[in-house]
């Protein structure tokens, strides 16, 4: 058996049906209000009796369709409901006598379609009772008019009108059970689709984590076990960079880390020249420009010029590298190339670090990642930034 969620509170379906059935309610009111006050004025007996009568139903009515179409409580339908009671009850001196010899009242149409109304503006139990109750009226105010061996068409009319009321509020309750399941599904949807952003955001987080250590506290710990961590005061520096990145990347509880300010290309070069020898590459390190870079940018290009030198390590076959930074058109290009084996076409599927270490990191903060590359021939990595 397929289980079935319910809302608890209404959903936006079930809200809008109940503010539709208020304004049937409220259209109901008028629609028949209009023919009932031209009839019951045609007809009257006595006008001094009839005339009060309907200027208490029309002004009552007015106030009820103003007041109906908000989503108001219990008192609202009790009070209507009090009036037409009053109106059911005032048959004997408000409807005309030739009429109820025939079995005919104005009164009982008028109040069978108020009592359905009920069942689109009302809660279940509340206009079920409230049908009851002004029907009743209805009827009893009929019985006591009827008069002797006059037609009982009026009782018939009134005892079946309840019956009406009652069907209207079970086809009602059905469409508002439909409005439910519609809550119920949109409520599904909107967990699923929570979920599922959910799930992208803890994988971005994990990416941004593993390349975080990839870049920095790996590259840091294989530097010292290679025994090219000589500088204590570099080191030191490097590990308390890879601190931060590692923070701000998620990758470690929250904790009050300096800021990096900005640091200049000398010292990225000077950085990546030695992570380049702790992965066992002669690096040809050219000369810096005089540029301060950015703190999201230097830990951005590092990453990526770390990255590019760990696929040269392992991919290109050879133990040269080059490292170029160079000025123009007021853009910064930082260049790690190699005359490896190389590869031709597009970057390959299982090049996870090109793609996102690289490319992504560097778009990141801005900037562009090239990578052009031959068979044979060699790979160029050009990193650019302007500021």
């Amino acid at each position: 058996m397929a289980a079935t969620i319910e809302v608890r509170e209404p959903g936006p379906a079930v809200l809008g049906m109940r503010a539709s059935g208020r304004r049937y309610a409220a259209a109901i009111r008028v629609l028949t209000l209009v023919p009932t006050v031209v009839v019951a004025a045609a007809t009257a007996e006595d006008p001094a009796v009839v005339v009060p009568v309907l200027a208490v139903l029309v002004a009552w009515s007015a106030v009820y369709v103003w007041r109906v179409r908000g989503a108001l409580g219990p008192p609202l339908p009790l009070t209507d409901a009090a009036v037409l009671v009053g109106l059911g009850l005032s048959a004997p001196w408000t409807v005309a006598s030739d009429w109820l010899a025939s079995g005919r009242s104005w009164i009982v149409p008028f109040l069978a379609f108020a009592c359905v109304a009920y069942q689109y503006s009302c809660r279940f139990a509340l206009g079920v009772g409230l049908a009851v109750v002004v029907m009743g009226s209805a009827f009893v105010g009929a019985a006591w008019a009827l008069p002797p061996g006059a037609s009982a068409s009026t009782l018939v009319s009134a005892v079946w009108s309840t019956v009406v009321a009652l069907l209207a509020t079970l086809l009602w309750s059905l469409i508002e059970r439909g409005g439910r399941r519609a809550d119920a599904a949109l409520a599904d949807l909107e967990r699923a689709r929570h979920e599922r952003e959910l799930a992208v955001s803890v994988r971005e987080d994990q990416r941004a984590v593993a390349a975080a250590l990839h870049d920095t506290a790996a590259a840091t710990l294989l530097m010292v076990g290679l025994g090219e961590a000589t500088d204590r005061h570099r080191t030191a520096a490097r590990a308390a960079r890879d601190l931060t990145i590692l923070v701000q990347a998620g990758g470690l509880p929250d904790r009050p880390v300096d800021e990096a300010g900005p640091q200049d290309v000398a010292a990225l070069l000077d950085t990546l020249e030695v992570t380049a020898r702790s992965r066992g590459l002669a690096p040809v390190v050219g000369k810096a420009p005089d540029v301060l870079l950015p703190a999201p940018v230097f830990e951005a290009f590092l990453g990526a010029a770390t990255e590019s030198l760990t696929n040269v390590a392992v991919h290109a076959g050879v133990t040269e590298v080059r490292l170029d930074a160079t000025t123009g058109d007021e853009e910064l290009v930082l260049c790690v190339a190699d005359d490896g084996v190389g590869f031709d076409g597009h970057l390959p599927a299982e090049r996870r670090g090109i793609r996102h270490s690289i490319i992504d990191r560097v778009a990141a903060v801005g900037g562009t990642a090239a990578v052009h590359s031959r068979r044979g021939v060699g790979t160029a990595v050009e990193l650019r930034w302007s500021p």
